[in-house]
């Protein structure tokens, strides 16, 4: 095989070599700044405010609200398309489990910066660990509100759920509603 050897060399980054230019300075602009080649404007530089997101994590936040309503619109309309109960309760008890692991695993941490977890010690007894990361990170206020509405408000309306099925005399749907709302409540 007469194949020429290969020589590979590192390029920079793209990101790397706009932001290697923001300390050159031409006639007292940086270089990286935006320019328009024909008319020569330069364009402003982009505030912070635009660059940030009133929503951060927005998948985390998406899954910290799709979780409970999938879970209740399990609940409501999955006897339209089947007659088993077990079918309703096994969609909506897996909904709320994917819920409930979200959101002490995830959301919690992401959103409002909490988390806690449980060590078994030697002795077999048992330690509880709870963090906040209060002041050590900013939070978005609309991540936190999203969180703790969510978090507050989906146990109400499975608490409403179980009255409507007590006044149904629907004894299998309430027993739905109660580990629904068990998983739900923080």
């Amino acid at each position: 095989n007469n194949a020429p050897e290969l020589e590979f060399e590192d390029v920079p980054d793209i990101q790397e070599a706009t932001t290697a230019f923001e300390d050159i300075y031409i006639d007292g602009k940086p270089i990286g700044e935006q320019k328009d080649l024909e008319s020569g404007v330069v364009a402003p530089p982009e505030s912070d405010s635009k660059r940030t997101c009133s929503v951060p994590h927005p998948i985390s936040v998406f899954f910290q609200v799709a979780f409970k309503v999938l879970a209740i619109f399990s609940y409501l309309f999955m006897s339209w398309i089947s007659d088993s109960f077990t079918l309703v309760f096994i969609c909506v008890i897996l909904c709320m489990a994917a819920d409930f692991w979200t959101v002490k695993n995830v959301t919690g941490r992401l959103l409002v910066g909490m988390r806690y977890w449980n060590e078994i010690r030697d002795d077999g007894s048992n330690e509880w660990f709870y963090e906040s990361l209060e002041g050590q990170r900013k939070l978005s206020k609309t991540e936190a509100a999203i969180f703790w509405l969510t978090l507050l408000g989906f146990p109400v309306i499975w608490f409403l759920l179980g009255l409507l099925a007590i006044f149904e005399l629907s004894p299998l749907y309430l027993v739905i509603v109660v580990i629904a709302f068990v998983l739900a409540c923080p």
